[in-house]
């Protein structure tokens, strides 16, 4: 249960931390927003690279 929530944590440091990431790059170029959607999307392929390792939009075991 304890590594449930440690990964899940983790997962959702990659997110932040590449939101964070684009802010501040495109601070620097000029646009912020721009950067924050663009470190958005970055955090979740990372997350979904280096996520769960769960299928997305699979049936779960108890919908059967």
């Amino acid at each position: 249960m304890a590594a449930a929530v440690r990964r899940e944590r983790v997962e959702a440091v990659i997110i932040v931390g590449c939101l964070l990431v684009g802010i501040g790059v495109g601070m620097i170029a000029g646009n912020a927003g721009a950067g924050a959607l663009i470190g958005l999307g970055i955090g979740f392929l990372g997350e979904a690279l280096f996520g769960r390792g769960r299928t997305p939009w699979s049936r779960s075991r108890s919908a059967e």
